[in-house]
Parts: C-alpha cells; structure tokens; sequence
C-alpha cells in the first residue's frame, strides 16, 4: 500500500477486473461495461470481424458515399469518399505544416534516445 496525500493507494491493479454477473465477451463489454481482458479481446475481433466484412462487401451502401466514414470503415475509394477523408482530416496537414519544427526535433530526440 502506497499513502499518497491522505489516501490509501494499492501498488498493483486489482486482478478481478470482470463485472459480477455479465457474460464473458463482447455482450459483456458493450452492455455490462466490462473491461476484463477476455472481454476487451472479444469485443476487439468482433470489431475487427465487422470491419472486414464491410471491407470485402461487394457493393457499398449509397448512404455511406461521399462520407470519411465510407473511406474508413468501408474503405470506398470513390472521388467522394476520398474528397469527405479529406475534408476531416484538412485541419492535420494545416497542423503538420505550421508545427514542422517542432515535430522533427521531436523525432530526433526519438530516435537519439532508441
């Protein structure tokens, strides 16, 4: 146990982590809040399952063109799609350019560090 400014803290995380009475997996995770390990792992090949059958899907739903979200989770490469991936991301490559100084001292700090 650790005392930090009047309060008990235990050094190490506590080892039951999953919900009493939730199911193991992803219902577990997305209903229950669980964040047991089995859990977070389920719900992650659940979403990673669910992104690659609307990657391999042979037709894209017309609702999703012309979005960033049928560039990403779809990955439409239609002119719309890719000009709304565009259009969200604007504000990055604006960032990028004002900060380039900054971002390379960092990344050589980085690499001087490896």
């Amino acid at each position: 146990m650790v005392v930090k400014e009047g309060l008990v803290m235990a050094k190490t995380r506590p080892t039951q982590l999953h919900v009493r009475g939730a199911p193991v997996g992803a219902e577990g995770y997305v209903i229950h809040l669980c964040r047991c390990p089995e859990c977070k792992s389920d719900y992650q090949k659940y979403g990673e399952n669910a992104r690659e059958r609307r990657r391999n899907c042979p037709w894209k739903p017309v609702h999703i063109h012309g979005t960033w979200s049928g560039y990403s989770n779809y990955a439409c490469r239609c002119e719309r799609c890719l000009s709304a991936c565009r259009k969200t991301y604007d504000y990055a490559a604006g960032w990028r350019e004002v900060n380039r100084e900054h971002l390379a001292e960092r990344a050589r700090d980085y690499r001087a560090k490896s």
